[in-house]
């Protein structure tokens, strides 16, 4: 399973008027295969696609989404931003609040310019570093992605020290001649090369939590070795944080190894869940840069005030609430609900971490720190529990080397949700039937569609493990508030159902916040009816009123009061829901 018929409907409309359809190509599922998911609304740590049905999200559009989709304080700030103009191509002063913000927390960050993505922001710290150093060359290593300019595309070749080659068709050969290609995790190569050849290199560039290629993570000596290489060198040593930069830490990797780079690039997390992108560095180096030196660098979009109101938002709600601590315990969390899992797997398997960044590792040994140490197989071990994990409602990268990304959104039911879905996913595993499976249309898989039913029995584990519920039968709800994925029931003629996503969504509305509940038949009478599972429309409705009642109070008593007292039956839409 991959995609519904609306999903699929718009693919095929786009691949007519965009290369493979899409506007960056890992979307397009050629790594996984199927139709792509298309997307129409994100709340929290959730999205749903064109065909109604709803996934816990652990992309987290790449990243940049460290509070989960579309938080309040920061629409609201973005709409404010627009109804003061969208777009000025002169300075603004959030733009220069923003700047205070990031040299602020970041080590040795002294002076900052921003872009619109990573691409140019790393590509622009390069040209600096060439500008500031009088040299060509520079060094990226293999399995670190730091954007598609042309020198930057290389992948290695062969020899002691690799000189690159080009990875993309359309970028020449002589632009890759000056990007030499180490590996990672080998202090060796990397001081031979150096102590030779250092005053020939402008930079070195490196991802400091490889993120694109798998997590890489790497030992803090191998990352101390190349500071004080470099800086023996005269190179200049440039961290690409686009992916790491406030999302590991306030101060991003730097200040969670202690390191120090001398210049650095950002994106992602600090505009907000728009456009962004930054670099900068020492003064000296930073003084370069056009207007004041000979290194050009200019974009119309450059410092835009909506997307720099977005990313400062996002910042200071993060050093307000905590919340890197907070995505800390999250991710500490998450390990320990899936490394049983991971251990029990069928295939060899294991969790990477760096605070609220995460991959599986489908491999044995120990986790790869180098791009020459992923296995092959895991690709292919990963591509059938993807799709079982989309079949229940989970939303994984659609690549075995892409991270994961968790937000101040999710919770520990999405975790027990993750980690329920991925024990079922291998379950199948083990018994040879692990495939792309079905997702009734605007159900989660694990339930029916909306105004349909599905017959199972007591003895069932797969669909009645969480409990069981007869008209007039003590349901009890409490502990894991995922569980809705495999919570079943009868209605009034006996017919045993088992709950759509929606329908079961209430139930846990409900549930979470009375803690250890007892339902009973009035409850059941609440959320069935008399006649059959409830209609999508009668669904909608409803989750719409009990997160517009919910979310800004979630102590409030009067929102169970409520759903009680007006004993919605769900076979036309409840009276007063709009």
């Amino acid at each position: 399973m991959s995609a519904g018929p609306r999903s699929a409907a718009v693919m095929a409309r786009a691949q007519a008027v965009m290369p493979g359809g899409v506007s960056s190509p890992v979307r397009a599922f050629r790594a996984v295969g199927g139709t792509p998911l298309v997307l129409r609304s994100g709340s929290g740590a959730e999205v749903e696609d064109a065909d109604g049905r709803r996934y816990v999200d652990f992309v987290c559009s790449w990243g940049p989404l460290i509070l989960g989709h579309a938080p309040s304080e920061v629409v609201e700030a973005i709409a404010a931003a627009a109804t003061r103009g969208t777009s000025f191509g002169a300075p603004t002063e959030v733009e220069v609040e923003l700047a205070e913000y990031l040299t602020s927390a970041y080590p040795g960050l002294e002076q900052v310019r921003f872009v619109s993505s990573g691409t140019e922001a790393t590509m622009s710290a390069i040209r600096v570093a060439r500008g500031a150093t009088g040299r060509d060359r520079i060094v990226k290593f293999a399995g670190c992605y730091h954007g598609h300019a042309d020198h930057l595309l290389v992948s290695a070749g062969s020899g002691l020290v690799t000189f690159g080659r080009p990875s993309s068709a359309g970028v020449p050969a002589g632009f890759a001649r000056e990007t030499i290609v180490l590996p990672l995790d080998d202090e060796e190569r990397l001081r031979e090369l150096l102590r030779r050849e250092g005053d020939t290199i402008a930079a070195v560039i490196i991802e400091p939590v490889p993120a694109n290629n798998g997590l890489l993570l790497q030992r803090p000596a191998f990352l101390r070795t190349l500071r004080e290489e470099t800086r023996r060198a005269g190179t200049l040593l440039i961290f690409d944080e686009v992916i790491s930069g406030f999302r590991v830490g306030r101060g991003g990797a730097a200040a969670h190894y202690g390191i120090t780079p001398d210049l650095a690039t950002f994106g992602k997390v600090i505009g907000g869940g728009l456009p962004v992108g930054a670099f900068g560095g020492r003064r000296d180096l930073m003084q370069h840069l056009a207007p004041l030196g000979g290194v050009y660098q200019a974009g119309t979009l450059s410092g835009n005030a909506i997307a720099m109101t977005a990313g400062l938002t996002t910042l200071r709600i993060l050093e307000r609430d905590d919340g890197w601590a907070r995505l800390e315990e999250t991710g500490a969390a998450l390990e320990a609900a899936l490394q049983p899992v991971l251990a029990a797997a069928p295939v060899p398997a294991q969790l990477v971490r760096l605070g609220s960044v995460f991959w599986m590792a489908l491999q044995e040994g120990e986790p790869p720190r180098a791009a020459d140490a992923i296995h092959a197989a895991a690709a292919d071990r990963y591509r059938p529990v993807f799709h079982a994990l989309l079949d229940r409602g989970i939303a994984l990268a659609p690549s075995a080397y892409e991270a994961g990304f968790l937000s101040l959104a999710h919770t520990p039911a999405h975790i027990a949700c993750l980690r329920d879905a991925l024990r079922e996913a291998f379950d199948k595993a083990t018994d040879g039937t692990l495939a792309c499976g079905t997702q009734a249309d605007g159900a989660m898989s694990g339930g029916v569609s909306a105004g349909a039913s599905a017959t199972a029995t007591r003895d069932d584990p797969a669909t009645l493990r969480r409990g069981h519920v007869d008209r007039g039968e003590v349901l009890r709800f409490g502990g894991n508030a995922c569980d809705f994925h495999t919570l079943a029931g009868r209605s009034a003629d006996g017919t045993e159902h088992v709950l759509g996503h929606k329908e079961a969504l209430v139930l846990r509305y409900l549930a979470e916040r009375e803690g250890q509940v007892v339902w009973r038949d009035d409850l059941l009478e609440a959320v069935w009816g008399d006649e059959a599972l409830p209609s999508s429309r009668a669904v909608d409705a409803l989750v719409i009123q009990l997160r517009r009642r919910f979310e800004p109070d979630p102590r409030t008593p009067r929102f169970i009061r409520d759903v009680r007292g007006v004993g919605y039956r769900f076979t036309t839409a409840p009276d007063g829901v709009a």
